[in-house]
């Protein structure tokens, strides 16, 4: 009888042993397949061209009067080739506004420019926007599927990466637009 229960023991054990093995490949397995995928993707995602996706973007240090008007330029190879003006389009408190830049579609390569309201304007240029590769992952790790999305915050703000606001401090003083 004992031995017949060391033997079931062993046998539990073997399986658990087993199991825990099975997950700990899968595991790797799966995050060697997602490293891989991303790679692949980062390419895929590179060959985008057209920013079709809601561009949110935040204002940082702003009195609510300040962006009450923005006036928002598309510049393509140092030309506007399209403006508007958004007014009291920003929900937000504690001088932290957040909105969408107006556009519905322009390319990666062109830069946005916002010029905001007041005494104290201030000029950023908003530019080197891109999709990156998204990950679907579950309880278990990852999924196995992918696909491009443009990361908020993820663009620069007058050459230097931005983390997702326009700070008032960051801002140009000077019109750094030419008439058309």
């Amino acid at each position: 009888m004992k031995k017949r229960n060391g033997m079931v023991l062993l046998v539990v054990l073997l399986l658990l042993a087993l199991v825990v093995v099975w997950y700990l490949w899968s595991h790797k397995r799966n995050r060697l397949k997602a490293a891989a995928d991303e790679a692949r993707y980062e390419k895929i995602c590179d060959t985008v061209q057209t920013i079709s996706s809601k561009v949110y973007i935040s204002f940082e240090g702003f009195q609510r009067n300040e962006i009450t008007n923005l006036k928002y330029f598309l510049v393509r190879g140092h030309r506007i080739i399209a403006n508007t003006l958004v007014r009291e389009a920003f929900q937000g408190k504690d001088n932290y506004y957040s909105g969408i830049i107006p556009f519905a579609i322009f390319k990666k390569t062109d830069t946005v420019v916002v010029q905001t309201s007041g005494a104290d304007r201030r000029y950023f240029w908003v530019s080197g926007f891109r999709y990156r590769p998204y990950l679907y992952n579950g309880a278990m790790g990852y999924l196995g599927e992918c696909d491009c999305r443009l990361f908020d915050g993820d663009y620069l703000v007058n050459g230097k990466k931005s983390y997702g606001a326009l700070r008032k401090a960051d801002g140009m003083r000077q019109n750094p637009l030419t008439p058309r």
